[in-house]
């Protein structure tokens, strides 16, 4: 598994990398939304997981554990959608 990251947080990862797919403009949109998250609330999604858990969530969840009231304007779930890709 030389493909998995190394660095001590793993949470900003998209799914696909996990995956062993390539790096993607969507991939990037990813990473970028779970740091907004970071610098917001100053914690990732899944931050309080054993990292295998976390790598487990971030592929299989729909979409990350987003904080209430991030956004008066949308809605947080249309934020990860099929729009990024």
């Amino acid at each position: 598994m030389d493909w998995l990251p190394t660095t001590l947080n793993d949470n900003v990862v998209a799914p696909e990398i996990f995956a062993g797919a390539s790096a993607t403009a969507a991939s990037d949109i990813w990473s970028l939304g779970i740091t907004i998250i970071e610098l917001l609330t100053g914690n990732t999604p899944y931050y309080n997981m054993l990292a295998l858990e976390a790598i487990y969530h971030i592929m299989e969840d729909d979409v990350p554990p987003l904080p209430s009231g991030i956004s008066s304007v949308c809605d947080p779930s249309s934020c990860y959608s099929s729009k990024c890709t």
